[in-house]
């Protein structure tokens, strides 16, 4: 094939597959009517390492309800993620909530959370797993959702706040002074660039010749305002 041919030549392996980018905009979105949103997060120094999480509620208006952080300890960011769904369900049950959202920048917990049998992840987590599944059998409706990175900015923020708090749940029932500003962007629908990477062989073809393909920019760190759906 020609193209191996000229990976050949300019001393890729035949296996190598050039990335082409896209760019996305991506901002948070309000839940339905009747509906509260949880976003949530985790994070881990070192992995393992100084571990914690984060998260806050939503109206369907993009109103703070409540957040929260609490400090894990030193364990793993797959952990982490998971203890702070828990620990929103809780916040959230607590705080009467009958219909959420939960939505984290993390698809691999998604993903297992929106399994019939969510004990597939790691052996290891199990206790905690169930723990959760024994919220989720609450006379509640909850659904699943993934977001990325910068559509869940806010609760990024109270998981790494965490870090500097006791090992045990913080409830805020007012927005922290240093989230103000994030959830401000977040309300007004401010949308923050993501480049999207794909193989492409076009692609690889202009990156031999020293060109760059129509519609591929540099990265960009400007956010753009788009309406909150």
């Amino acid at each position: 094939m020609q193209v191996d041919r000229v990976k050949a030549a300019y001393g890729f392996s035949p296996n190598c597959k050039i990335r082409s980018i896209s760019t996305q905009f991506i901002h948070w979105r309000k839940p339905p009517e009747g509906w509260f949103k949880m976003n949530t997060d985790g994070t881990s120094r070192g992995n393992p390492g100084l571990a914690g999480c984060g998260g806050l509620i939503r109206d369907g208006e993009g109103r703070w309800i409540i957040g929260y952080a609490r400090r894990i300890g030193v364990t793993t960011a797959y952990k982490a993620e998971l203890w702070g769904i828990l620990t929103g369900m809780q916040v959230a049950w607590n705080d009467g909530i009958r219909n959420i959202i939960i939505e984290s920048d993390s698809l691999t917990i998604v993903n297992l959370m929106n399994k019939e049998n969510s004990h597939e992840g790691p052996s290891s987590y199990n206790s905690l797993i169930s723990h959760i599944n024994m919220w989720r059998r609450k006379a509640w409706n909850i659904n699943f959702s993934h977001t990325m990175r910068e559509g869940n900015e806010c609760a990024d923020f109270l998981a790494n706040f965490s870090l500097h708090l006791n090992e045990e749940t913080h409830i805020f029932d007012q927005p922290l002074d240093g989230i103000r500003s994030l959830l401000s962007l977040d309300y007004a629908g401010i949308a923050l660039p993501r480049d999207i990477y794909c193989f492409n062989v076009v692609c690889f073809l202009f990156f031999v010749f020293g060109l760059r393909p129509l519609g591929v920019t540099k990265k960009k760190n400007k956010r753009k305002t788009c309406n909150i759906t």
